[in-house]
């Protein structure tokens, strides 16, 4: 049986991943952010401060992506493409929102992993080598659709996500490549251990 993903298991999955603890009442570990997070972001004008959404907006954000959440999960996926959507909605869907005061990009990059092994897959993985080109990636579409509130939509002009689905595409070819690495070893393994016997 699936257990289906809530608020409280988010919460219990953020303080897992957190690496640093910090004892400060405006910087909360498993539980939704209580101040404005914002990042640096570079634009045709230059440098911008992009504000993520705020958190009065993020318990009703967060249940429409958990919604979203259930919904993508509970999709057969058929083909690398529908999961590889999947993958990027989610991740997207929940880096707009940035519901904590750290740690999103790690809790995006996990979460939305979730339809891609259920579908049998190996995971999405981000290599650190391209971090850079990720967060390109990101702030192409954030800067394109803008600021999220509690009215807006969580994924707007889905057709301005092609760079980041592109650069998805590439990092999980290299994950399953890894993966098929694998396979390959065992099999010869298991070849030499047949003649040998």
């Amino acid at each position: 049986m699936k257990r289906s993903l809530d608020t409280l298991r988010l919460f219990d999955l953020h303080k897992a991943v957190q690496t640093e603890r910090v004892v400060d009442v405006y910087k909360p570990v498993g539980a939704w952010k209580v101040e404005h997070n914002s990042t640096v972001m570079l634009s045709g004008d230059g440098q911008i401060i992009f504000e993520f959404a705020p958190p009065k907006d993020v318990p009703e954000l967060m249940q429409s992506w958990l919604t979203l959440f259930q919904k993508t999960c509970n999709e057969n996926a058929e083909n690398k493409e529908a999961v590889l959507s999947a993958y990027v909605c989610l991740h997207v869907s929940f880096v707009r929102i940035h519901p904590f005061w750290d740690g999103n990009g790690r809790m995006a990059r996990l979460i939305a992993n979730v339809p891609v092994i259920r579908a049998g897959y190996p995971p999405i993985i981000i290599p650190k080598e391209r971090r850079q080109e990720y967060i390109e990636a990101l702030s192409e579409y954030h800067l394109a659709v803008g600021t999220l509130t509690a009215r807006s939509e969580l994924l707007p002009e889905v057709d301005k996500l092609g760079r980041f689905k592109r650069f998805c595409a590439e990092s999980w070819s290299e994950s399953i490549k890894l993966v098929d690495e694998a396979h390959k070893k065992q099999q010869e393994r298991n070849q030499q251990e047949n003649k040998g016997v």
